[in-house]
């Protein structure tokens, strides 16, 4: 049986990132400013005041189907690839909004047949880092486990080597964090662990730079900087998220709302970087104090709501196939038609002033 406390925390902390960076999403750092102003609010549509709730993309919805595909299994490979394979159908005739391309395009394969071990699009998207936490929290004490489902997960949709690389780091990330539950930013450890393995070259560069203005106590704003992402944001492209990731979360460590705030205040991707941010920094944290009550109380996400993600946590935590909660797919695609509805008045208003 898992640390419950920590896979609620997972699951809140991803939502909650999910939901708080969804509204700025591709927006650069300036924009992002410009629009909605410095202070993280649930605002969906760029009008705060009028807008005071937001809604959780297809980073939490990855996080649910891969949990379930996880519990289901029993710790069966082929069964996890079945399973995962089954609900990446349903989730994408759920009509997502704004998902990845690969994942899309990946989708459509499985559901004309193509076998979920050649699904995969060769792309260095976000995809497979969305569900690398939940598999690195899982088998935390399995490296072998591990690193069979993660590459199950990852080359159902995405086969660049480097986006495995960089799902990996994350999973790592998560892992060490059930493993030995941190009390401060285990940076030395968790560095130790993860470049040795790393391939790919920008990936490594990138990690190494972290560790190293890490060490140097640089700030997260001096990283992105010298990463050249402060001006346009942090871009769906996996070198790109994983190393903003694990700096913000190594740098604010314990601080979720700093953290939070920092992400998506940096631009781009903001729903995906702060989700994945928000898996690993919640599983460190008293979810009840740390996460902002403004910010869960302003998220609105049926079917999968905030109590709906509480109750896979408990499933997830035991390993128990009867307490996963159901939901209604088709009440997933109203509510994602619904949401296509916002995303294009929000879409319109991002044309308007103020520039």
């Amino acid at each position: 049986m898992m640390n419950n406390n920590q896979i609620l925390g997972l699951f809140l902390g991803t939502a909650v990132g999910d939901a708080m960076g969804l509204p700025r999403e591709n927006l650069s750092p300036k924009r992002s400013i410009k629009l909605f102003g410095i202070s993280i609010q649930p605002a969906l549509v760029a009008i705060p005041k009028l807008t005071r709730f937001s809604v959780c993309s297809d980073d939490t919805e990855h996080l649910w189907i891969t949990a379930d595909a996880l519990v289901r299994s029993q710790s069966s490979p082929e069964l996890f690839s079945q399973l995962l394979s089954q609900n990446m159908k349903k989730w994408f005739l759920s009509f997502p909004v704004g998902a990845g391309k690969a994942s899309i395009k990946a989708s459509v394969k499985l559901l004309l047949g193509v076998s979920p071990n050649r699904s995969g699009i060769y792309s260095a998207g976000n995809g497979p880092a969305m569900r690398a936490p939940i598999i690195g929290a899982f088998f935390a004490n399995d490296a072998e486990k591990l690193d069979q489902f993660l590459e199950i997960s990852t080359k159902m949709t995405h086969t660049d080597s480097q986006t495995e690389e960089g799902a990996w780091v994350i999973a790592q990330a998560a892992a060490l964090i059930m493993r030995e539950k941190p009390k401060i930013a285990p940076t030395e450890n968790f560095f130790n662990i993860a470049l040795p393995k790393i391939h790919s070259e920008q990936l490594k560069k990138s990690l190494q730079l972290a560790r190293d203005y890490l060490i140097a106590k640089q700030s997260f704003e001096e990283y992105l900087i010298a990463m050249n992402l402060d001006k346009r944001g942090v871009s769906g492209y996996i070198g790109h998220t994983v190393p903003a990731v694990i700096y913000a979360w190594l740098y604010y460590f314990g601080d979720y709302q700093k953290g939070i705030e920092a992400m998506i205040l940096a631009g781009g991707d903001s729903d995906t970087t702060a989700a994945i941010l928000g898996a690993l920094m919640g599983m460190s944290i008293d979810h009840q104090k740390d996460i902002p009550k403004e910010w869960m109380n302003g998220i609105y996400n049926a079917p999968i709501s905030l109590n709906k993600l509480m109750q896979m946590s408990e499933a997830v935590s035991n390993q128990n196939i009867a307490e996963i909660p159901k939901i209604s797919w088709g009440l997933q695609l109203l509510k994602n038609v619904a949401l296509l509805v916002i995303v294009l008045l929000h879409g319109f208003r991002r044309l308007l002033p103020p520039y």
